[in-house]
């Protein structure tokens, strides 16, 4: 599951930052992934700070007794930094 996850986040940074790599990431998506990860592009939902932090919790759920903790923790800490602003 959060590997799909970073996979979209991925996409949604490479709608602006590679257009080639984006183009090459459509043949794999069903339109309506294509249509929703465009938005969050166009809104700049997701940040490499937000992948960074999404790919931490990744490696630490693969240590953790719980695996579900640590991305529960990002998803935390995420929100809360948006919040603030």
């Amino acid at each position: 599951f959060l590997q799909k996850i970073l996979n979209i986040m991925r996409y949604t940074l490479y709608v602006h930052s590679s257009p080639s790599l984006w183009k090459t990431a459509q043949e794999q998506l069903a339109a309506d992934q294509i249509e929703m990860i465009e938005s969050w592009a166009k809104e700049s939902i997701i940040t490499t700070d937000i992948l960074a932090r999404f790919l931490r919790a990744y490696e630490e759920s693969k240590r953790s007794t719980i695996p579900a903790i640590p991305v529960e923790l990002a998803l935390i800490e995420i929100l809360g930094n948006n919040t603030s602003r």
